[in-house]
């Protein structure tokens, strides 16, 4: 019973140790005119490349953060706009999505594996009508 209850203490030590060093990160590849920076509350999601736009760079985000996958792609999409509002990019096209197990850390006998969420797209200037 005594190893059992120091079992649970220490998955759950590691698994807070696990959301304390959650982490985002992302990259640009620019491949078009950057512009001035622009706020983030103003890039938008689109579905469809929009006519009339200028394609600005490729964005990858990822994230581990959350506690849900929904909350991990939320945080990986607030990254990819933050990348895109800072090269001038009012819109992101988003291309793909998924996740992959970036390594497994073993607590007393257990296994937890530590997904990394990731999306990657289009960062785009849509010209106003």
């Amino acid at each position: 019973m005594k190893n059992a209850l120091i079992g649970l203490i220490w998955t759950v030590f590691v698994g807070t140790l696990l959301v304390g060093c959650a982490t985002a990160s992302s990259a640009v590849i620019v491949t078009g005119t950057v512009r001035a920076p622009v706020d983030v509350g103003t890039v938008r999601i689109v579905s469809a490349m929009p006519e009339n736009c200028e394609v600005i760079a490729m964005v990858k985000a990822s994230s581990d953060v959350g506690f849900t996958e929904q909350q991990c792609y939320d945080y990986a999409i607030e990254e990819l706009k933050k990348r895109t509002a800072s090269i001038g990019g009012n819109a992101v096209l988003i291309e793909n999505m998924g996740s992959r197990t970036e390594a497994y850390f073993y607590s007393n006998n257990h296994i937890i594996p530590y997904d990394e969420h990731f999306i990657t797209g289009k960062a785009l200037y849509i010209p106003s009508p």
